[in-house]
């Protein structure tokens, strides 16, 4: 009788352990993929950084002069 018990206890823990693998939402189904902004969107930020001249060919410093009186 106490080994039905314990048999019955083993395989109904079986049973839940493999029903909360399967259906519980936070577990990972498949492979984590990289987020990667789609390249239609980087094009436009990439413009709109040349057009507000945020990205361009580095400018030399201006050179000093001396007054003149």
């Amino acid at each position: 009788m106490c080994a039905v018990i314990v048999v019955a206890g083993v395989t109904a823990f079986g049973v839940a352990t493999s029903l909360a693998r399967t259906a519980h939402p936070s577990h990972a189904k498949h492979k984590p993929v990289a987020l990667v902004a789609p390249k239609a969107f980087l094009d436009v930020v990439q413009q709109a950084q040349l057009d507000a001249g945020r990205v361009a060919v580095a400018q030399a410093p201006s050179q000093p002069t001396s007054g003149t009186s």
